[in-house]
């Protein structure tokens, strides 16, 4: 588990299982109203953008 200094989140674990896909989890710190994830490239990379 990675922890952060944001005032949402707290941290991010990588959960890898061989012969299974790679997954995150997501430590947040009180209510969201709503989140948007989506991919980008150049470089390829996942966002997620966590709303309070």
């Amino acid at each position: 588990m990675k922890p952060f200094a944001l005032p949402t989140v707290k941290a991010v674990q990588y959960f890898y299982e061989p012969h299974s896909q790679p997954s995150f989890g997501i430590t947040l710190d009180g209510p969201v109203s709503h989140y948007d994830v989506f991919t980008l490239t150049a470089p390829k990379r996942v966002v997620i953008d966590i709303y309070r």
